[in-house]
């Protein structure tokens, strides 16, 4: 059983290995660089400005649950986020 100090590095590098299958694969699971590469595209100057609000054309009690972060702390968030968008 891996030490609770060492728990945040073994996730990580699950994580990493389960994107590396696919481009598909990597893009759901790095949110932060989907986000990086939408704002540098020509899409995203086709976006009418409005407020910042999650719209999630998925969503159903099986994409929302728990997500806890390296610290502990659990919150309710939507989890599957590949048909979310702010």
């Amino acid at each position: 059983m891996p030490q609770t100090a060492d728990r945040s590095s073994i996730l990580e590098a699950k994580r990493n290995l389960k994107m590396a299958r696919s481009v598909h694969a990597y893009v759901r699971g790095n949110t932060a660089k989907f986000y990086e590469w939408l704002a540098g595209s020509e899409v995203a100057r086709r976006v009418p400005e409005g407020p910042p609000v999650w719209i999630c054309g998925d969503c159903h009690l099986g994409n929302l649950g728990p997500v806890a972060n390296g610290d502990g702390s659990v919150d309710i968030q939507i989890r599957d986020l590949d048909q979310a968008v702010i």
